[in-house]
Protein backbone atom coordinates (compact mmCIF):
# COMPACT_ATOMS: atom_id res chain seq x y z
CA UNK A 1 0.00 0.00 0.00
CA UNK A 2 2.86 2.42 0.75
CA UNK A 3 4.02 2.33 -2.87
CA UNK A 4 0.64 3.55 -4.07
CA UNK A 5 1.25 6.87 -2.24
CA UNK A 6 4.93 7.21 -3.14
CA UNK A 7 4.29 8.63 -6.63
CA UNK A 8 1.91 11.40 -5.45
CA UNK A 9 3.18 14.97 -5.56
CA UNK A 10 1.31 17.84 -3.92
CA UNK A 11 2.70 21.36 -3.49
CA UNK A 12 0.05 24.00 -2.93
CA UNK A 13 -1.41 26.69 -0.73
CA UNK A 14 -4.86 25.48 0.26
CA UNK A 15 -7.93 27.45 -0.78
CA UNK A 16 -10.41 24.65 -0.02
CA UNK A 17 -9.54 21.70 2.25
CA UNK A 18 -10.77 18.17 1.62
CA UNK A 19 -14.11 17.28 3.16
CA UNK A 20 -13.23 13.67 3.92
CA UNK A 21 -10.71 10.94 3.17
CA UNK A 22 -13.32 9.20 1.02
CA UNK A 23 -13.60 12.19 -1.30
CA UNK A 24 -10.06 13.54 -0.81
CA UNK A 25 -9.79 16.62 -2.99
CA UNK A 26 -7.54 19.56 -2.13
CA UNK A 27 -7.97 22.81 -4.04
CA UNK A 28 -5.33 25.50 -3.96
CA UNK A 29 -2.71 27.59 -5.68
CA UNK A 30 0.61 26.11 -6.77
CA UNK A 31 3.93 27.77 -6.04
CA UNK A 32 3.84 29.06 -9.64
CA UNK A 33 0.55 30.93 -8.95
CA UNK A 34 -1.63 28.50 -10.88
CA UNK A 35 -4.90 27.09 -9.60
CA UNK A 36 -4.46 23.40 -8.95
CA UNK A 37 -6.31 20.49 -7.43
CA UNK A 38 -5.21 17.15 -6.07
CA UNK A 39 -7.89 14.51 -6.41
CA UNK A 40 -7.24 11.06 -5.00
CA UNK A 41 -8.69 8.15 -6.90
CA UNK A 42 -10.84 6.36 -4.36
CA UNK A 43 -10.29 6.40 -0.63
CA UNK A 44 -7.08 8.17 0.45
CA UNK A 45 -6.83 6.33 3.77
CA UNK A 46 -3.46 7.87 4.67
CA UNK A 47 -5.31 11.21 5.01
CA UNK A 48 -7.12 9.82 8.06
CA UNK A 49 -4.03 10.85 10.06
CA UNK A 50 -3.87 14.46 8.89
CA UNK A 51 -7.04 15.59 7.09
CA UNK A 52 -8.46 17.36 10.17
CA UNK A 53 -5.29 19.47 10.47
CA UNK A 54 -5.51 21.01 6.98
CA UNK A 55 -7.02 24.50 6.90
CA UNK A 56 -7.48 27.22 4.33
CA UNK A 57 -4.17 29.10 3.67
CA UNK A 58 -1.99 26.21 4.90
CA UNK A 59 0.78 25.07 2.59
CA UNK A 60 0.78 21.31 1.99
CA UNK A 61 3.69 19.42 0.51
CA UNK A 62 3.94 15.76 -0.46
CA UNK A 63 7.15 15.19 -2.41
CA UNK A 64 7.18 12.55 -5.13
CA UNK A 65 9.07 9.46 -3.97
CA UNK A 66 8.66 10.34 -0.30
CA UNK A 67 6.20 8.94 2.24
CA UNK A 68 5.77 12.05 4.37
CA UNK A 69 2.99 14.63 4.21
CA UNK A 70 3.88 18.15 5.39
CA UNK A 71 1.41 20.80 6.54
CA UNK A 72 2.96 24.24 6.94
CA UNK A 73 0.94 26.42 9.28
CA UNK A 74 1.68 30.04 10.21
CA UNK A 75 3.57 29.04 13.35
CA UNK A 76 4.55 25.40 12.84
CA UNK A 77 5.15 22.52 10.46
CA UNK A 78 3.33 19.24 10.95
CA UNK A 79 4.90 16.11 9.46
CA UNK A 80 2.93 12.90 8.96
CA UNK A 81 4.91 9.82 7.90
CA UNK A 82 3.02 6.96 6.28
CA UNK A 83 2.17 4.31 8.87
CA UNK A 84 0.46 0.98 8.30
CA UNK A 85 -0.09 -1.77 10.88
CA UNK A 86 2.30 -0.06 13.31
CA UNK A 87 5.15 0.18 10.77
CA UNK A 88 6.39 3.64 9.74
CA UNK A 89 7.56 3.76 6.14
CA UNK A 90 10.23 6.18 4.93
Amino acid sequence: MADSYRSDEIKMIITKPARSIYDFRLDGVSFQNRKVSFIAGGCYSWAFDFNDYISKSDTVIKNKGELKFYIHKKDSILVFPFECDGVIYE
